[in-house]
């Protein structure tokens, strides 16, 4: 899967898309949230994952900016604030999955085979 990866902590960018391109995912990411929108915008991506919490745009305004562009779009929300009016706010505008920090790897990935373009209906 081709996915768009954005937190503004490089430390955690760093492992996410190791992690990800250990599985054979092929990852682009940003610490810069505009500027991984922006990328969306060019591109085709499977799926995105955005950290909630982020300067010049938050989680949320990524996931209302990708959906507005793409109804169709996967965008998995991770946090480390455990804060259901967030999760509840992420998922009214689109999100198709949110997890909390400490999130485990497996389960992200398990969410992102629900989404991934070899999967055969049926």
């Amino acid at each position: 899967m081709r996915l768009l990866i954005l937190d503004d902590d490089a430390t955690t960018l760093e492992l996410l898309v190791k992690a990800f391109e250990l599985e054979g995912h092929h990852c682009s990411a940003f610490q810069n949230p505009v500027l991984g929108v922006e990328a969306y915008l060019k591109a085709r991506f499977d799926a995105v994952i955005t950290d909630i919490r982020m300067p010049l745009m938050s989680g949320l305004d990524v996931v209302q900016a990708l959906r507005d562009h793409d109804p169709q779009a996967k965008v998995l929300v991770l946090t480390g604030h455990a804060d259901l009016d967030v999760a509840n706010a992420a998922m009214t505008r689109g999100a198709a999955a949110f997890f909390v920090k400490p999130y485990r790897i497996e389960r992200i990935l398990e969410t992102l085979r629900l989404y991934s373009p070899d999967k055969k209906d049926g």
